[in-house]
């Protein structure tokens, strides 16, 4: 278990998450240095990126679920140890910030799985839905399908049709800050998956505009968002008319509200394999799976 960016809230959400963890069937063991603080980072640089090479070097360490995300995974980038990571391959799971990491695993041919942060903001732990979706990606067992999450709304179709590739993306924010490093993933003929929280729909609107203008998502084979949580002030609509209106002239398929990003109720899927997007059905599904 490891704080790659921002520290949990408190000690006391720390020691939650473990628990959590352990209701999983885990036995969970965190990172030497996971219950630090440097104003807004779990640590500093030098403690989380101790860490993350502790948790893929040391061999009795099976997989590495994140705690939280927050802010501080890009500044690790320039030092992580990639042929290192390479010889120890293992299963990481996260979201939000830890998007940074995930998509410069990916440029470099390592596939991660988004999913669940066992806490973040006042939430911790799993919901039974999200456990068993975690399990199911990382389990090796088949296929992954992902499709609307028990207790939300149907997904919005944006543009019809059905789209396959290779499926990357998460947190826009964060992708967004990636974009002209080296650690960037180039999205041609990629589905790609969209999700953020707590930003109003002007700056959703800006994100999207610069994301277009610097030519990151000419060619995409198609789009698809979590729920955008926390970004209106009435209605979900808000942000649903301000996405529709600015990724329309793309005319890929595109559908908002699957189950990605900052719920409780979030799917876990295999970061860069391929799958087939059914944007009139809301569904994503993956030819195949991210674990051997």
């Amino acid at each position: 278990m490891l704080c790659p960016a921002s520290p949990p809230a408190s000690r006391s959400v720390l020691r939650k998450a473990v628990a959590a963890a352990r209701v999983l069937g885990l036995e969970p063991v965190l990172g030497p240095n996971a219950a630090k603080r440097s104003r807004f980072l779990a640590g500093a640089d030098e403690e989380r990126l101790h860490d993350l090479h502790w948790a893929f070097r040391d061999s009795s360490v099976k997989g590495i679920l994140s705690v939280r995300g927050g802010y501080g995974t890009i500044r690790l980038l320039p030092r992580v140890d990639w042929t290192m990571i390479r010889r120890h391959p293992k299963v990481l799971v996260g979201m939000s910030d830890i998007t940074a990491f995930q998509v410069a695993a990916l440029s470099r041919g390592m596939v991660t799985f988004g999913g669940p942060l066992l806490a973040f903001g006042p939430q911790v732990g799993l919901t039974g839905w999200a456990a068993a979706g975690l399990w199911g990606a990382v389990g090796g067992g088949g296929q992954v399908h992902v499709s609307r999450a028990p207790g939300d709304p149907s997904p919005t179709t944006i543009t019809p049709g059905r789209a396959r590739g290779p499926v990357v993306g998460g947190n826009l924010t964060t992708l967004l800050s990636l974009v002209g490093t080296p650690w960037e993933y180039r999205l041609k003929g990629c589905i790609v998956v969209l999700e953020d929280v707590g930003e109003a729909p002007y700056r959703v609107d800006r994100m999207l505009t610069q994301f277009m203008l610097s030519g990151r998502l000419d060619g995409v084979a198609g789009l698809v968002f979590g729920r955008f949580h926390e970004c209106f002030r009435e209605s979900e609509l808000e942000v649903i008319d301000v996405i529709a209106e600015r990724v329309g002239p793309l005319a890929v398929p595109a559908v908002y509200g699957l189950p990605f990003g900052h719920q409780r109720d979030v799917a876990t899927w295999p970061q860069g394999c391929r799958g087939v997007l059914d944007a009139d059905a809301g569904t994503l599904s993956f030819l195949r799976s991210g674990v051997v």
